[in-house]
């Protein structure tokens, strides 16, 4: 077998992230934000109780199975990171392209943050529509009978629906 050398230039993502350290503490972040926690069926739980529980998994109890851990947040940003820092890398190019980005301060940071926040989602999202890239458990046989299919973590959708970006100065 050959072996193959694969290059990248991160020299402008790299000197975004060191911009980043010194442009007033902006973050960005990806979840189930306070406007999107509400869900509309009589369950009584919030989106997030319920992402927790997906996120982590729960034990069995007397009263419920145990519910396996299927990451949709971590899982899908670690496992989609080179297709995210790709995307960002493009949109800085295509910022500095036409203007002093990266060379001159201030540059816009928020922009840039808002389109990371919309690549993580977007990894988020893909994961939700390929059982989180084949990886995530099945349900059981139960939680199948009782929902409207069998693909885990999307029922009604609300979950799926509840994922938003947003930056913020911390």
């Amino acid at each position: 077998m050959e072996a193959k050398i694969v290059k990248e230039d991160f020299k402008k993502l790299n000197q975004f992230m060191d911009g980043l350290l010194h442009s007033g503490g902006y973050v960005v972040r990806v979840g189930i934000m306070g406007q999107k926690n509400t869900r509309s069926d009589d369950s009584g739980q919030t989106n997030a109780d319920i992402g927790f529980i997906h996120e982590y998994g729960k034990p069995a109890t007397a009263h419920s199975p145990a519910i396996p851990e299927r990451s949709f947040l971590r899982m899908p940003i670690l496992f989609k990171s080179n297709v995210i820092i790709k995307e960002t890398q493009q949109f800085i190019d295509l910022q500095s392209s036409g203007s002093k980005f990266i060379d001159k301060k201030p540059f816009d940071v928020v922009a840039v943050l808002t389109q990371l926040g919309i690549a993580c989602e977007r990894a988020i999202l893909d994961a939700f529509d390929s059982r989180g890239f084949e990886k995530w458990k099945k349900n059981a046989p139960s939680t199948i009978a009782r929902k409207h299919g069998e693909q885990p973590l999307i029922d009604l959708g609300f979950l799926r629906k509840s994922i938003s970006s947003e930056v913020r100065q911390s």
